[in-house]
């Protein structure tokens, strides 16, 4: 893998007047954060959210306070030099990623010249692809997302994402920046649908962990998840611990609740686990999953039934299952997915699962197949 180097991305700058004298903006800047910041929508929780704070001292907090007292850090005060400048850091909860902000305020005619600078935010091999906080009704289409030195996908408690026809990968995961495909805290109504999932290592290629509550509603269909014969060679050789992880331990809260995990593909995954592993929920199922060349499955908290397993233990899993051994791939080598042969037959299922990512119906020739990719033609 190709590690990413430390680019320092261009400072964001902006500059407005205020009708205001100097001392009058920078109170207002500093006292007021609830009548000018858009609390609504900008908050790490929008739905407690009541005000926000700003210490006036060196080393103050900046953070949001919801309507049952819970404090929520934004950053820290680094210079304090009142009615002139103001200098905090800015990392919504995580000081490792923490950026820098300066504000300075000046006169200018009858009111303050209000100068913002953003900098600090680079493309170090810790920074993540998507990341967000709180977002709502997310559609990522048809994207190349690779060689990111932690997480592709990062979301907490967002309300509504799809991710489809989309080819992820190579990551990157270490002790001190531990990494996941999709890492996630208490994010409902996800669909993730119809992608290729390559070399993804540190928890698992799905992970939903911290405390944010429970994850529901989550469609997991269609997608290859594998780790190719490259991967492996050090520092990139973690593997997993399962390719879905719901941790619910002395350090995660985690729980999901009506996951529907349906014709996936599973092929050379490497680590401890290739098998869901979901710690705590409720209605949970599997279907038609099929395991090639993986490590042995370790599955929990999901009721799996009509899986095919080549050359992989399927723990846990013991209804309808089909054992196979060689390659029922046309090319892995190419990445050529296809099935030599049809399956003994899937558990039919209805929309939206009776398409595969090719467009291809599922049990045209009579069989379901299971798998990612309905097989078809010779």
């Amino acid at each position: 893998m190709t590690q990413t180097t430390k680019t320092e991305v261009a400072p964001i700058e902006k500059t407005v007047l205020v009708a205001r004298p100097v001392e009058e903006a920078f109170r207002i800047y500093t006292e007021e954060l609830k009548s000018w910041w858009p609390l609504d929508s900008h908050a790490r929780d929008t739905e407690r959210r009541d005000t926000a704070v700003l210490e006036p001292r060196v080393g103050g907090r900046l953070y949001e306070r919801t309507r049952d007292g819970e404090e929520l850090d934004w950053g820290e005060v680094q210079v304090w030099d009142p009615p002139h400048r103001l200098v905090h850091t800015w990392h919504l909860g995580r000081p490792e990623t923490a950026t820098e902000v300066e504000v300075r305020f000046a006169p200018e005619g009858d009111g303050t010249r209000v100068e913002l600078v953003h900098r600090g935010r680079n493309t170090e091999t810790s920074d993540d692809g998507l990341y967000g906080f709180y977002a709502r009704n997310v559609t990522l289409s048809y994207c190349y997302l690779h060689d990111l030195g932690r997480v592709p996908i990062l979301m907490r408690e967002w309300n509504g994402m799809t991710v489809e026809y989309c080819y992820i990968a190579r990551n990157s995961s270490s002790p001190v920046n531990h990494a996941e495909g999709v890492s996630d805290s208490g994010s409902d109504n996800v669909v993730i649908r119809n992608n290729v999932w390559k070399d993804i290592e540190g928890t698992g290629f799905i992970v939903i962990l911290g405390n944010g509550g429970a994850a529901d509603n989550w469609q997991i269909y269609g997608n290859v998840f594998f780790h190719s014969a490259q991967y492996g060679a050090p520092p990139n050789n973690e593997g997993v611990a399962g390719v879905i992880r719901v941790l619910n331990d002395a350090s995660n809260a985690s729980v999901a609740n009506n996951w529907t995990i349906h014709n996936n593909s599973l092929i050379n995954i490497q680590g401890l686990w290739s098998g869901f592993r979901i710690d705590a929920g409720t209605n949970n199922v599997a279907f038609n999953n099929l395991w090639h060349n993986s490590v042995r499955t370790a599955h929990t908290g999901v009721s799996l039934s009509h899986s095919w397993y080549f050359n992989t233990v399927p723990d846990g899993d013991s209804v309808s299952v089909q054992m196979g051994t060689g390659n029922p791939f046309r090319d892995i080598s190419n990445e050529d997915f296809h099935l030599t042969a049809a399956t003994a037959p899937g558990r039919l299922l209805g929309s939206p699962y009776g398409t595969d990512m090719e467009g291809s119906p599922r049990g045209a020739d009579g069989v379901w197949d299971r798998g990612a990719l309905e097989r078809s033609g010779p």
